[in-house]
């Protein structure tokens, strides 16, 4: 299978099994001018053209000194695949100089800028907004949520954002990163430099080496832990015995 095409069937494994784009859909794609939400755009546009429901794409890129980018290519490049480009202005990088040192850095950076993307979304009547989040992106959340925040968490393919109006969605969750590595070097799309000055202290990049470590021996562990997060047995979970003992403890002193 070439590498186009098992990128189009990944992303409509994904659309068939969490419903995710539907019919009259007019979806904001979150440009950041990196390779994953290049390659998100480009096959959605391509799956668009032949999917059984119309649905319609345009790009937004949110603005900010952490992408170092030449706006006219990228104008350019999305004119030759027929896509509307918004360019977004934002105060991103000042609002994170202000809040750094209060929470980690990567998670508020991308919370901002979800932010802003749900701002864009409301104010242009978007009703979905896609993000080009991969397979490891899932699995790394995941080991990050346990490791570090003793919570089983990681992102949801399809949300529904707190104030009811925005739903997110996430087309790439089966695709794994190296074919869209690969993919993107081919098609060679406009570069970017992104030049963020804690990115070296990121805990997600020490997640993603010690996955890539143990992947050299199990070489399904990514396949393993994707599927993980879609059979949750919650009756063998602590926390699920312990919400329910906590509720026959309250119904017996209710009792007496």
């Amino acid at each position: 299978m070439n590498l186009e095409k098992r990128i189009h069937r990944r992303i409509g494994q994904a659309i068939g099994d969490f419903n995710l784009i539907e019919e009259g859909d007019r979806i904001a794609v979150g440009l950041s001018g990196g390779k994953d939400s290049w390659i998100l755009l480009y096959a959605l546009n391509k799956i668009s053209k032949r999917a059984p429901v119309y649905f319609s794409l345009e790009a937004v890129h949110i603005k900010s000194s952490i992408y170092h980018l030449k706006l006219e290519e990228i104008e350019d490049y999305c004119q030759k695949l027929q896509i509307k480009l918004h360019i977004y202005e934002s105060d991103i990088d000042t609002i994170i100089a202000e809040n750094i040192k209060k929470e980690s850095y990567c998670a508020f950076c991308a919370r901002m800028r979800r932010g802003y993307l749900y701002k864009f979304a409301n104010e242009n009547g978007f009703n979905k907004i896609a993000l080009g989040h991969h397979r490891e992106d899932f699995n790394e959340t995941l080991l990050m949520s346990m490791f570090f925040n003793a919570q089983i968490k990681s992102m949801s393919v399809k949300l529904l954002s707190d104030d009811k109006k925005n739903v997110v969605i996430r087309p790439m969750v089966y695709l794994e990163e190296e074919t869209i590595q690969k993919f993107a070097d081919k098609l060679q799309f406009p570069s970017m430099q992104k030049t963020c000055p804690y990115e070296q202290q990121s805990e997600r990049k020490e997640i993603k080496e010690l996955l890539n470590q143990l992947e050299k021996k199990y070489p399904e562990i990514k396949n393993s832990l994707i599927s993980s997060q879609k059979r949750i047995i919650k009756s063998h979970l602590i926390g699920f015995n312990f919400i329910q003992e906590r509720a026959n403890i309250s119904l017996t002193e209710i009792n007496t």
